[in-house]
C-alpha cells in the first residue's frame, strides 16, 4: 500500500492540472473576501461561498487521474507484479480523498484565515461554523468515494462523463424532491433534502446551519463506507483486460 500510494502522490505532485484548480479555488477565496471589504460586508459563512463547485471539480480531477492508469494499463501492471486489489483500490480512494480535502481547504481555509483578519466577525457563531465545515468536508469525501467507484469500475476516460453525469442526476433529484416538499410535505422527499450530499452543499453555499447534525455526519459516513467497501468487493471479481 505504502508503494503504491507513494508513486501516486509522486505523480500527483507532477500534475499541472491540480495545482491550476487548486489556485484557482484559493483565488476564487481572495476575490470574495477583497469584494466584502470593499463592500464593507461582514464575515458571515463567507467560506462556504462557491463550494457548488467543488463537486464537479473534483470528480474531473479525480477521474481523470484515475482513468489514466487504465488508459496506460497500469492498472494491470500493479495487479501482476502482486498489488492486492483491495490495496489499488483503497489506494485511489485516499488519493481521490485528498484531492477533494486540498480543494476544500484551498477554498475554505483562504476564505478563513483572510475573512477573519479582514471583515467584520461580530455576527459570526463559530460552533456553527465549525460544524457546517466538517459536514462539508464529508460531503466531499462522499463524492471522493462515489467518483472512485465509478472510475474504478467503469474501466475507461468514458467513466469520467459518467460519473459527471451521475452528479447532474443527482442535482436533478434533489430539486424535484425540493418541489415535492414544497407542495406536499412528503417524508421521502424531506429525507434527501436533510441528507442527500448535494442538497447539503446548495445549504452550505446557502448559509443555511445544517439541522442534526450529528444524524447528518453519520449518513454521510455510511455512503462513503458503504460505497468504498462495494467497490472493494465489485473490484475484487472484475476482469482486467
Amino acid at each position: 500500500m505504502s508503494k503504491l500510494l507513494s508513486s501516486m502522490f509522486n505523480r500527483l505532485v507532477k500534475w499541472s492540472m491540480f495545482w491550476f484548480v487548486t489556485v484557482i479555488f484559493a483565488l476564487i477565496s481572495v476575490l470574495e473576501v477583497l469584494q466584502k471589504k470593499h463592500m464593507n460586508q461582514d464575515f458571515a459563512n463567507l467560506i462556504f461561498d462557491f463550494t457548488n463547485f467543488l463537486p464537479i471539480a473534483v470528480i474531473a480531477a479525480a477521474g481523470i487521474f484515475i482513468s489514466k492508469d487504465y488508459a496506460n494499463n497500469t492498472i494491470r501492471n500493479k495487479i501482476i507484479v502482486g498489488h492486492k486489489r483491495s490495496s489499488i483500490y483503497i489506494a485511489n480512494w485516499i488519493l481521490s480523498a485528498c484531492i477533494s480535502i486540498i480543494f476544500f481547504l484551498a477554498l475554505t481555509a483562504t476564505a478563513a484565515v483572510l475573512g477573519l483578519t479582514m471583515l467584520r466577525t461580530q455576527q459570526v457563531s463559530y460552533n456553527a461554523l465549525l460544524v457546517n465545515w466538517l459536514i462539508g468536508l464529508l460531503v466531499m469525501l462522499v463524492h471522493s468515494s462515489i467518483v472512485t467507484f465509478i472510475c474504478m469500475l467503469g474501466k475507461g476516460s468514458s467513466s469520467v462523463l459518467l460519473a459527471i453525469l451521475v452528479h447532474f442526476l443527482t442535482l436533478i433529484m434533489v430539486t424535484i424532491a425540493q418541489l415535492f416538499e414544497m407542495f406536499n410535505n412528503n417524508k421521502v422527499s424531506k429525507f434527501l433534502l436533510e441528507f442527500f450530499p448535494t442538497n447539503v452543499i446548495f445549504k452550505l453555499n446557502t448559509y443555511e446551519i445544517i439541522d442534526n447534525a450529528a444524524l447528518a455526519a453519520i449518513y454521510l459516513t455510511v455512503i462513503i463506507a458503504a460505497v468504498t467497501l462495494l467497490g472493494v468487493y465489485i473490484f475484487n471479481r472484475t476482469d482486467i483486460k
